[in-house]
């Protein structure tokens, strides 16, 4: 005999604004009914990993076809806590203990042998999922009864997937039940026919690689449902169980953020920006998350606008590829690969556009209000979260000519900060920073000192007196642009000519005599690095004794003003 069992589980991501809704049940017409329905946690506590146990019974006289058990949200497994077992070892009976996640028991009624009763009961596997699913889990069942009757083991296999009409809470379908049974009896093997009377499921806590089961991270009821049908008449019967978590405030939560901007990053460049929320393992999951860019960003209207998504696609499934703006990548515990998925414009009555984003391979829907706060500054939010955490979240939205985003200022300059704002499962309320990493961006070369300067003289006294000036930018300074030279007591100069100056570099220089003791130079090229200037013999006039200490006034580029005296050297 093989039942095959089919266990969705929820895994989703904490930017998801989705309602949960209620299980409707058909209307019952016939004799089984969910007589008790129990989900009870070794511990309460929120968030804690703890052995949790469903039991579940059914009046009547009628057979179980098929088995629905929808769990609350934030009850979840993590399949990576055990060592997955081949399929093939599984049905071989063959599977490690490092693979067990859990035990189950059913009781049954053979109600061909007189309703002698049977126990099923066996360990639950972590299995290798198959092609195309998430996670599979295996359970192994061994009926028991009289000494005289010989069961044959029982194979079931459990895949992973999400309820994503409702709540993505877990689903635990068991589909076809078989309502006989193939025993040996006095060594005699026959088909009897069986009745499910009751079953009990427990996910423990931890499997050989760390945690498994976890109690959901807020403190709300959490209400487990059940739908069955029978193989003797139509319809479905439903019931409820429930309990509530507890501890919130004994809950840690801080999210911490990431954010960087590549590309066009200048003033009114479209710019690639990420932004990442991050969490540590163990914290509750976030019930509201808002992020604000800095006020250097702003959104291009009329290309958001003209590109977005309009409600009738978005119905139909048509988006325009120029409505994709982005990506997306969740990461969560529950999964071995990430879920990724592109990011859409979508229209919205405000004007301001809507991020949505669908997450495979799940198919979840992801979708974030655009506005403005205060300040006039970008804010994206993600509300009414369900409740499963992730621990990184990265959404990127793409620069260039289709970008959506565009920088006021130069994002090189100065220090642009994204702020989140976060509200968890528990109630709990957090705020965090990240400085926006601008990729590409020059180092500036730090300035050393101020610019320096050199004299020199020669024959002094005599016909050829001569005079040099040297000045050098400031290190990592900015370029030359005028030197102005005030000439000591008891030095002059007279009409200057081309033969009785020269100056470097030549190109784009001016000199010129403002009065007998000022020569001013004007740099004009846009990187002097270094001028010298000397004046030759003839056009200066220097007594012997006269004084050697020259001022020298220099201003750079960033017209900013340096004064020195220096004393030129003698020659």
């Amino acid at each position: 005999m093989k039942i095959r069992q089919l266990l969705n589980r929820s895994c989703f991501v904490p930017l998801l604004i989705i309602a949960a809704g209620a299980v409707t049940p058909a209307t019952a017409s016939a004799d089984l009914p969910v007589s008790s329905l129990t989900t009870t946690p070794d511990s309460t506590q929120a968030g804690a990993h703890t052995d949790f146990h469903l039991s579940l019974a059914f009046g009547g006289t009628e057979r179980v076809k098929s088995l629905v058990i929808h769990l609350p949200p934030g009850l979840a497994g993590n399949p990576s806590a055990a060592t997955p077992c081949p399929e093939s070892d599984f049905l071989a009976d063959a599977c490690p203990a490092t693979s067990q996640v859990g035990s189950t028991t059913v009781n049954a009624t053979a109600t061909g042998l007189g309703n002698q009763a049977i126990v099923a009961s066996g360990p639950v596997y972590v299995l290798v999922p198959k092609a195309g699913q998430i996670a599979l889990l295996g359970i192994k069942t061994f009926p028991t009864g009289p000494s005289a009757l010989i069961g044959t083991p029982i194979h079931l296999e459990s895949v992973v997937s999400v309820r994503t009409s409702s709540d993505n809470g877990l689903d635990s379908t068991l589909a076809d039940i078989p309502n006989t049974a193939a025993i040996s009896l006095l060594g005699v093997p026959m088909n009897t026919p069986i009745r499910i009377d009751s079953m009990e499921l427990t996910l423990n806590a931890a499997g050989a690689n760390g945690p498994f089961e976890g109690n959901p991270t807020s403190c709300n009821v959490a209400t487990t449902r059940v739908d069955a049908t029978s193989y003797d008449s139509e319809g479905t019967f439903s019931g409820a169980g429930s309990f509530t978590p507890t501890g919130c405030d004994k809950e840690a939560y801080g999210p911490t953020m990431v954010a960087s901007a590549s590309g066009a990053t200048g003033a009114l460049g479209r710019t690639a920006v990420k932004l990442g929320v991050l969490q540590a393992d163990g914290q509750a999951a976030s019930k509201r998350v808002s992020v604000t860019l800095p006020s250097n960003f702003h959104i291009e209207l009329l290309n958001t606008t003209a590109r977005a998504c309009t409600s009738s696609q978005q119905l139909t499934g048509t988006c325009p590829e120029a409505s994709k703006i982005g990506s997306a990548i969740a990461a969560t515990p529950l999964l071995s690969v990430p879920l990724t998925g592109p990011v859409y414009l979508y229209a919205s009555k405000t004007g301001l556009p809507v991020l949505s984003i669908t997450l495979e391979p799940l198919g979840i829907t992801v979708t974030g209000e655009t506005g403005m706060d205060s300040k006039g500054r970008l804010v994206n939010t993600f509300d009414n979260l369900p409740d499963t955490g992730l621990s990184r979240f990265e959404l990127t939205l793409n620069g260039g000519p289709g970008g959506v985003l565009q920088t006021s200022t130069d994002l090189c300059t100065g220090s642009p900060t994204a702020e989140g704002s976060f509200v968890g499962q528990n109630g709990a309320s957090a705020t965090a920073t990240a400085p926006i990493t601008v990729a590409d961006c020059k180092a500036p070369v730090p300035t050393t000192g101020r610019p320096k300067v050199t004299a020199a003289v020669h024959r002094f006294g005599t016909r050829k007196a001569t005079l040099k000036v040297k000045v050098k930018r400031a290190v990592g300074g900015p370029a030359l642009r005028t030197i102005q030279i005030t000439l000591p007591k008891g030095v002059s100069v007279a009409k200057l000519g081309a033969r009785t100056f020269s100056v470097s570099p030549k190109a784009a220089t001016k000199v010129r005599r403002t009065s007998s003791h000022v020569i001013r130079v004007t740099l004009s090229a846009k990187d002097a690095a270094a001028s010298t200037l000397t004046i030759k013999g003839g056009a200066l006039k220097a007594s012997r004794h006269a004084s050697r200490k020259l001022k020298v006034r220099v201003t750079d580029a960033d017209s900013k003003s340096t004064t020195k005296t220096v004393t030129a050297a003698r020659r």
